[in-house]
C-alpha cells in the first residue's frame, strides 16, 4: 500500500539522508485509450533506490532534472535448468521523454591472461513522453544546499551507537573471563608439565592458578578488581546520554540519570525538548507529503489523468 511505501521512504531517508524515488509503468507504447489500459492491465508503480544506485544526474538552470542514470543488479534466472544464476549490472537512463536500458557483459580476456573485460550494450529503449524525468529525490531534513547530498538523521547517532556496542563487547569479555573468582592452589615442588601438576589443574571447573608456597598456605580464591567493568559501564551511560541529547530528548543534560531511564528534567527543559522533537516530526511529515504528491503527479502523467492543482487527494493532518 501507499502507506507502507511512505513508511519505507521515511525509514530509508532517515538512514541515507537522501534517497531517490522512481515512478515507472507497465504501460506499453501502443496503449491509446482507457479500454486498452484495462485490457493490458496497465499500471503505474513506484520504488525507491539508494544513493549508491544513483550514478549521475543533471539539472538545467531552472532546477528541472534533465536526465538520471541508475545502476541495477539483475540475475540470469529465467530458466531453472539452463540459466547460469549469475548476477550482472544494468544501467537505466531516464531522460525527459525517453528511457534506455544498458547491460554490462563481462568476458574473460584473450591470451589466457585471465583479465575480465566489461562491455556495455544497449538492451532495450523506448519513449514515455512525460516531459519530465520520472525520478525525484526525497530528503530527510530540510533542503540541502547540494543537489547530490543531504545529511542523514542518524549520522551522529550511528557512531555513538557503534561505540556503545563496542563497549558492551568489552564488558562481555570481562564478565566471561574475570567476573568469577579464580582458584589458587599451592603446589610446592611441582613444576608445570609434571603429571601431578596436571591432576591438580583438572580439579578446577575452568581455570586454576598454581603457585609455589613453603608456608603451608591453604587454597584461596582470587577476586577480580571490579573497577574495570565499572569504568566501562560509566562510559556506556555517558554515551547513551549523548545519544539522547543528539535526538533532543535528554532534558537538556539536566542529569546523567536520563541514560538510565530516570527523568529529572524540569518543565522548561521538557518543553524545549518537545518543541525540538515536534519541529523535527513536522518537517519530516512535510517532506513525506511533498514526496507523495510528487508520486501522485507522476502517476497521473503515466496514466494520462489530469489532477487538480491543490492535490486534494493527498492531505496530511496539520
Amino acid at each position: 500500500s501507499i502507506d507502507s511505501f511512505m513508511a519505507a521512504i521515511d525509514l530509508q531517508s532517515s538512514i541515507y539522508g537522501r534517497i531517490w524515488v522512481v515512478v515507472d509503468s507497465t504501460m506499453s507504447g501502443d496503449v491509446e485509450s482507457v479500454a486498452d489500459e484495462k485490457k493490458k492491465d496497465a499500471r503505474a508503480y513506484a520504488y525507491w533506490i539508494s544513493p549508491q544506485q544513483m550514478l549521475d544526474v543533471a539539472w538545467d538552470d531552472d532546477g528541472n532534472m534533465l536526465w538520471a542514470l541508475i545502476v541495477e543488479v539483475a540475475r540470469d534466472d529465467a530458466d531453472p535448468f539452463t540459466s547460469t544464476g549469475q548476477e550482472y549490472q544494468r544501467y537505466r537512463l531516464w531522460t525527459q521523454n525517453e528511457w534506455y536500458l544498458f547491460r554490462e557483459e563481462v568476458k574473460k580476456g584473450a591470451g589466457g591472461a585471465g583479465r575480465r573485460q566489461a562491455k556495455v550494450i544497449l538492451e532495450d529503449s523506448g519513449e514515455h513522453n512525460l516531459g519530465v524525468v520520472p525520478v525525484f529525490p526525497v530528503d530527510c531534513i530540510g533542503e540541502s544546499e547540494s543537489p547530490y547530498f543531504s545529511p542523514s538523521l542518524i549520522d551522529d547517532i550511528a557512531y555513538l551507537d557503534r561505540a556503545v556496542a563496542n563497549y558492551l563487547s568489552n564488558l562481555d569479555a570481562i564478565i566471561q573471563d574475570q567476573t568469577f573468582s579464580q582458584l589458587a592452589i599451592p603446589v610446592q615442588s611441582l613444576l608445570p608439565g609434571d603429571e601431578n601438576h596436571t591432576k591438580v589443574l583438572e580439579m578446577g571447573t575452568k581455570r586454576v592458578f598454581t603457585y609455589d608456597s613453603e608456608g603451608g598456605n591453604q587454597p584461596f580464591y582470587l577476586s577480580p578488581d571490579p573497577k574495570q567493568a565499572q569504568m566501562i559501564i560509566t562510559t556506556i551511560k555517558t554515551v547513551i546520554n549523548e545519544i539522547y541529547h543528539s535526538v533532543g530528548v535528554a532534558g537538556e543534560r539536566t542529569k546523567q540519570d536520563n541514560a538510565q531511564g530516570i527523568d529529572n528534567s524540569s518543565g522548561a527543559a521538557k518543553m524545549y525538548d518537545f518543541q525540538r522533537v515536534n519541529s523535527l516530526l513536522v518537517t519530516k511529515a512535510e517532506r513525506l507529503e511533498r514526496a507523495e504528491r510528487q508520486i501522485m503527479l507522476l502517476v497521473a502523467k503515466w496514466m494520462g489523468v489530469d489532477l487538480d492543482e491543490d492535490h486534494s487527494l493527498i492531505a496530511y493532518p496539520e
